[in-house]
């Protein structure tokens, strides 16, 4: 082989360990500004951008994982009907995680949705809208966002709500969810339930670095 070629290899090894190594530290800073804006933000997502598309996005992500999935089962009279699911090992369905994340996270309101769509979106518009937006709500809170926004809440106010129905939502799907097992339990059984739940499951949340520049479109 010719040394020339050598010489190169080892070149653009060096070069290619600058790039990861400055990649690396611009990634940290991403990450650090991002986790100081959502301490005071509610929102998940922040980009940051370059020239043209280039744009470096950061992510909240949660995690729910199991304490004891024989006390899942348990909890959930022994029929978790499509809520676990078994291959090699055992894991929660993400329909499931879906219904219950945000709860184990703890962030819920003990409201339903509606209560809070009477109590703070009602006021605010006309019957017309206030119907419109009561079909249409999701209880995610971007969507929701939007749809307050598009119904001419400004941008912090349908933050602030999408954020709380959001919540209501999480804690009315879990009663809903706990009903549909024990519909015969009294609300203070359905408060032991819901209890139980957060004590054998866990909410693990990182930040997920994205990145998207004009080569990549």
């Amino acid at each position: 082989m010719e040394r020339s070629k050598i010489d190169q290899y080892f070149e653009y090894k060096k070069l290619m360990e600058e790039a990861s190594t400055y990649v690396k530290e611009v990634e940290a800073l991403a990450l650090a500004e991002a986790s100081d804006l959502m301490s005071s933000s509610k929102d998940k997502t922040f980009k940051f951008y370059g020239t043209g598309s280039n744009c470096i996005t950061i992510t909240e992500q949660e995690k729910l994982d199991v304490i004891s999935f024989e006390a899942v089962i348990q909890l959930l009279q022994g029929d978790p009907d499509g809520f676990v699911e078994e291959k090699k090992t055992k894991k929660l369905s993400l329909k499931f995680t879906k219904l219950v994340k945000n709860f184990v996270a703890g962030k819920y309101i003990e409201k339903d949705v509606k209560d809070v769509l009477e109590a703070e979106v009602k006021p605010a518009v006309d019957e017309k809208s206030y119907k419109a937006i009561s079909k249409k709500i999701k209880g995610v809170y971007a969507k929701d966002k939007d749809l307050l926004t598009a119904y001419g809440f400004d941008v912090v106010q349908a933050s602030d709500l999408a954020y709380f129905i959001e919540e209501a939502h999480a804690f009315e799907t879990v009663n809903t969810l706990l009903r549909a097992y024990y519909p015969k339990a009294a609300e203070y059984e359905i408060e032991e339930l819901r209890e139980q739940l957060k004590k054998i499951m866990i909410v693990d949340t990182v930040l997920k670095v994205g990145s998207n520049s004009e080569e990549e479109n």
